[in-house]
Parts: structure tokens; sequence; C-alpha cells
């Protein structure tokens, strides 16, 4: 993955070392070019040897700013590797998934199947919910978020060997329709009233013109129970069937002494158009946001509705602890509804039971009404799945969307940064940088043919020159030196050739033909009308004037006057083959005579 990168960063880093190779090359030739050039900065130096680190520093010092900001180059380009390398990294990210078709399996509307009419279903969910609130890590069922019943739609594939999805990870997102319950109960003030001295007790309860007595006979020291309400003609749930009546979760206790507790419940529902999360993995709704009140008229997956909307129901809700059956009353069916008006309230006095404070806080604290709402609550929503849900008449279809973490690649933000930065930096000086050495070099014509480093350019710039010649003369003596030290140093001094090569050499200065392509030493014919001393660099133009007078004489070069020893061409020394004073360019330098070796001889 950061292959690509990295191979271009050492492309730029390669094409630019190479640039900086050849300045460093031409450079003591532009050095010389400019003329009155010492040896330290043209024939003894070479930038090439060194290690970039230190080329910087010691071009610095030569006022060689080109090959000084070329060198600091090569060293920025050192970070484009491992910046290139970080450039990109993998990141867990949130990320949508393709929309999915799925089929909407259940929808709004009254269910009064077989399992409604023996009570199978309500006893079913009295069992879980009973379970649920007694073990806490017990998950609910699908589609189940307490206290939304959403309407089940079909869930994609998760085989990812046909072609289905990841389960670990994904979320789907849905829009669809839920029953809300409400458990609507609250605590009541129990009037107590004892029978006798036979440890009875008559106990009444009164609600809003609902009314509920019942009595209690010491077979056990905690009694419990769950009853609906006799509600009479100034209640609001005057002439309730049985079904839906308010109904009332009542405990006592004689131990230490007669004490008792009721909670009356009026259970209603709302439906409501909802979007839902759903993890696939564990198949369980995490969130239930409410988008609007469910309308037959107007929202999806409605045309089932009319039964609870309308009639039998009126928007009304089951209690799930009276029903109307059906006579004569099945045995089995009786026995089921016994059994849930138990196991509810024995689900309360159990949760009661295993508090921190026990029976005995539990009825001090009156904490019974909240949790007979959790138990009560938990049960209304497991039956709504039941008995308010029904499949649809005909295929409908639930949009849905699906995201899920994925690795995905991203740029990092701050290699990012860092490696745009060092690219700039490194466009705008290198841009300078050919600029100013294009400027610097405009006085130096190499032959096409001509490669500075090669032994044939040495021989070209240097052989047949007084240079040469006292080259040559050190050199012999340096050998006469050798052959009485073996160690190659002299005995007198104790120099060694190269230290006397640069004393000779220091004590000179040097030019370059640009016709020749040969170095001309300071008293050699031709010395004069090769390029002029004050050809300095861009960064040193003149010693002499201001900025206008630099100006003027750069302008007269580009114009074809000259400008090479004085302000005016006028004043320039001229070439013996050429006495035209301004002459842009100066010929071949004379040949010397016979038998004797000359600054100009090819």
């Amino acid at each position: 993955m950061t292959l690509p990168p990295v191979a271009v960063a050492a492309i730029v880093t390669a094409m630019w070392t190479w640039t900086d190779y050849e300045i460093k090359k031409m450079q003591p030739y532009v050095d010389l070019s400019h003329g009155d050039s010492p040896p330290h900065r043209s024939l003894l130096l070479d930038y090439t040897r060194s290690n970039n680190f230190f080329t910087f520093p010691k071009a610095t010092r030569n006022r060689h700013y080109v090959v000084a900001l070329a060198s600091l180059m090569v060293i920025l380009t050192l970070t484009f590797q491992p910046l290139a390398a970080a450039l990109l990294e993998t990141r867990q990210t949130w990320w949508s998934l393709p929309s999915m078709d799925l089929t909407q399996l259940m929808q709004v509307g009254l269910n009064q199947g077989q399992d409604f009419g023996d009570l199978s279903a309500f006893l079913t969910a009295a069992g879980f919910a009973s379970a649920s609130v007694m073990y806490t890590n017990l998950p609910p069922p699908r589609f189940i978020s307490v206290p939304y019943t959403v309407a089940p739609f079909q869930l994609p594939s998760t085989d990812t060997a046909q072609g289905g999805i990841e389960a670990n990870g994904t979320v789907l997102f849905a829009n669809s329709t839920a029953i809300k319950s409400i458990a609507g109960c609250e605590p009541l003030d129990v009037n107590m009233t004892p029978v006798g001295n036979s440890g009875n007790w008559d106990n009444s309860i009164d609600s809003n013109g609902c009314a509920l007595n019942w009595t209690v006979t010491r077979e056990s020291d905690f009694l419990f129970g769950a009853n609906t309400t006799l509600c009479s003609g100034s209640s609001p749930d005057a002439g309730q069937p049985t079904q839906f009546a308010p109904i009332v979760f009542w405990f006592f206790s004689y131990d230490p002494t007669p004490r008792a507790s009721a909670t009356v419940c009026r259970p209603r529902i709302e439906l409501w158009d909802v979007t839902i999360q759903m993890e696939l993995v564990s198949q369980n709704i995490t969130s239930v946001k409410e988008l609007q009140p469910f309308s037959a008229s107007s929202s999806n997956f409605s045309s089932a509705s009319g039964n609870i909307t309308g009639a039998p129901l009126n928007g009304r809700a089951y209690n799930g602890i009276a029903f109307n059956l059906s006579t004569p009353v099945d045995p089995f069916v009786e026995a089921r509804r016994e059994a849930i008006q138990v196991q509810l309230p024995a689900s309360v006095f159990q949760l009661a039971r295993s508090s921190s404070g026990g029976l005995q806080s539990s009825f001090d604290q009156n904490i019974f009404v909240g949790l007979s709402t959790n138990v009560y609550l938990t049960y209304l929503t497991l039956l709504a799945q039941t008995v308010y849900l029904v499949p649809p008449p005909s295929t409908e279809i639930n949009t849905v969307q699906a995201k899920t973490v994925m690795d995905r690649v991203f740029l990092s933000s701050t290699a990012t940064h860092l490696l745009a930065v060092a690219l700039l930096l490194l466009a705008l000086f290198c841009t300078i940088i050919q600029l100013f050495h294009r400027y610097d070099r405009r006085s130096l014509y190499l032959p096409p043919s001509f490669e500075p480093g090669t032994i044939a350019s040495a021989v070209t710039v240097g052989a047949q020159t007084g240079m040469g010649e006292l080259l040559a003369e050190v050199r012999e003596k340096s050998m006469y030196r050798n052959a009485t030290s073996p160690d190659g140093r002299s005995g007198k001094s104790g120099r060694s050739e190269k230290d006397v090569v640069t004393q000779v050499l220091g004590q000179k200065k040097f030019r370059i033909d640009p016709e020749t392509m040969k170095i001309v030493m300071e008293g050699e014919i031709g010395y004069e009308w090769a390029r002029s001393p004050n050809r300095k660099s861009v960064f040193f133009p003149s010693n002499e004037g201001g900025v206008g007078a630099r100006l003027s004489r750069r302008l007269s070069s580009w114009g074809g006057v000259g400008g090479t020893s004085n302000e005016g061409g006028s004043e320039r020394a001229k070439s013996p083959l050429n006495p035209i004073p301004g002459s842009p360019r100066s010929p071949k330098s004379p040949k010397s005579p016979k038998g004797t070796t000359g600054a100009g001889e090819v």
C-alpha cells in the first residue's frame, strides 16, 4: 500500500540528487568564469566528494550559495521517503453499505389467532417477563426494546460465502412501525381492617372511581396477587370490559406486623412511525427514535391496522390479567389464566425479596410500585408482538440501510501536511536555484562533449598551460623528495605534496577562456582578455558601485556592450586578434612561438 508514494518520493529525490551533483561538478568552472578565482574555490574544489551535511557549511563559507542551497534541498529530500511511507494509514471506519430492499414480515393489526384464544401467547410472555427481570443478562427477543415493540422485517443474509454481509460490527438502520406500551402504574394507600381475632384482614383501595376489595387469611406470612378493579360510573374507565380494566398488584405481610402495599396500573398503547438501529450480530435493537404518530391512512405498513385504531380495540390495550373467555371454559385455558395472575406478582415479590433491603425494607420504602412497573411493562411489551402484529396481506418492502466498520485507507494528517510543505519548499527553491545558477553560468560555454569530472575534461582545460607546467614542476620536485623519504614526506620541511601544491597554487589567481576552455593563470598571455573579474556571482555581482551600477553592467552585458573589466566596453582589454572595443566574444588565444608554451596553446 505504501509502495507507490515511496516510489514517487524516491524518483523525486533521485532527480534532485542528480541535479545537485551536476551543480557541484560545474561550480569550479562557474567560479573560474567569474574571474580571479582563488584555487580553493576552483582548481582545488570538489564538492562531489563531501557529504551534503558538510557541503552546506563549506559552500556557505566559499560564498557558493547556489551550491549551499542545493545541498540543503538534498537534505530536505531525505525526509520524503519516511513521510511518503507514513502518508497512507488504515483506519476502521463507519462505512455505509448499499441500501437493501427487504420484506416486511409483520405490520400493525389485531392478532386473534389460536394463541390468543387459548392464552398460550399471554402465558409465554408472562414467563419470559419473569425470567428477564430475574436474570438481567437475558437479552430481549428480536425487535423488542422495552417499551417498544417494532414490526419485524427480513434480516439480510450474513453468509459472506454466498454474497451476504459481515454480521460483526454491522448496524441496520430502518424505518418501521412500533407499538409503545405504557404500564401507567402508581402507588395506592391500602385501607386495612382486621376481621375479629381470626388474623384475617379486609383490604380495599380506590383510584379515580375504580375500587378493589380483597381479604387475606393467615395461611402464610407473605401473600400477593393481581386482580382487576371495578370502576363506577364516575370513573373514566367505567363500562370497560374486564380485559381492558385497570389492574392492581397487591402484597401483604404478617411479619413482623401486618402491612399491605398496592399498585394500580392502567395499561395503554401508542402507535408510532419510528426509525431504529439494530446490531446484526446480536439482532438486538439498540435505538428507537419516534418520528411521528402512526396514521392508519398515511403511514407505511398500515393496511391491517383498522381493528386496532378502530373497533374492536379502538386504541385500547389488553391488561393481560383478565380475559373474555367463552363458556364453558376449557380447564387448561383456566389453568393458564390462573398461572398468569400468579406468575406476574410472584416475580415482583421475588424481586423485592432479593433487593438489598429485603422484604421488610421493600414494605418500609414501598418500592413495590417500581418493581411492579418493571415486570408489568416488560410483559406488555412482549405481549404486543403476538397480539398487535399480523403478517401483511401482501408483500411489502422495507428499504434498510446497513453500516459497518470497515478498514479504509486514509491520508495521515501529519505526514500529508509535512510532505506537502516539503514539496512546496523543494519546488520553490529548486526554481530559484535553477534561475540563479543559469545566471551564474551565463558566461560559461561548455561544449556538449565536455563532461566535467572526466580525465579528458581535465586535460582539455589544464594541459599546455602555465598552470600545467607549474604543477609538473611541483610534481618533479615532490618525486625527488620522495626518493629520499620512504614515507612520501619531505625530510626537510615535513610537508606533503598536497600541501606544496596548495601553497604554490594559493599564490595565483585563475580565469577560464570561454573560447578555448583553457584555464589561464595570472601573468600568462591571454589573462587580460579572459573573463573579467567584475563578472561576479548573482549574489555578489560587483565590488564597485551601487545597485544602479550593477544593474547597468548586467544590462550592458546582455545588450552586447561587454561590461567585463570596467563600466564601458571601450575600456575593456582587447584581444590581440579582436581589437574592436566592446566585442561580446573573444577569439581564440594566439598561439605562442614554436618551442614555447603559451596560455592559449591548444
